[in-house]
């Protein structure tokens, strides 16, 4: 399994969320952000740790951030006028990810749990700030391991 195969079975995920117009894998991260494309996702890996079982598999669980960017905004007070968009983003992803623990199904993902979100908060993508929400997903994938003095 890979970085790539899991930031694009999130961004298939994320892209059938109603409201959401666009979600990008991480190798399909933008420059840039369009007005077009709000809200979006960006999908971002994060650290991971691993666990050999002795038995020719491996675990591998890594953390991942889906960023949801929801409006450009001026000013923080902005981001309370959202607070009615903002709650129903949450359910909705909420319910997405936990109703999909294997990611739609993808080979090797042994789980896959939505751990919880960051809230609403205002940053920069490409010098522009934005009305977003980071949501943590936890994904533990089994890997082949071949061990170098056959135990």
């Amino acid at each position: 399994m890979s970085i790539s195969t899991v930031t694009g079975a999130c961004a298939t995920i994320q892209a059938d969320i109603a409201g959401v117009s666009k979600a990008f894998s991480f190798a399909q991260t933008p420059d840039s952000l369009k007005t077009a494309t709000l809200p979006c996702f960006t999908n971002f890996p994060g650290a991971a740790t691993y666990a050999g079982a002795g038995t020719h598999q491996a675990t591998e669980t890594r953390a991942y951030q889906m960023m949801l960017w929801i409006t450009p905004v001026n000013r923080p007070a902005e981001a309370a006028r959202n607070a009615e968009s903002i709650e129903g983003y949450i359910n909705l992803v909420r319910n997405a990810f936990l109703d999909r623990p294997g990611l739609g199904g993808l080979q090797y993902v042994r789980s896959s749990t939505l751990t919880g979100d960051d809230g609403p908060v205002v940053q920069d993508y490409a010098g522009i700030s934005y009305l977003s929400i980071v949501f943590n997903l936890e994904v533990t994938e089994i890997a082949e391991v071949t061990y170098a003095d056959n135990n």
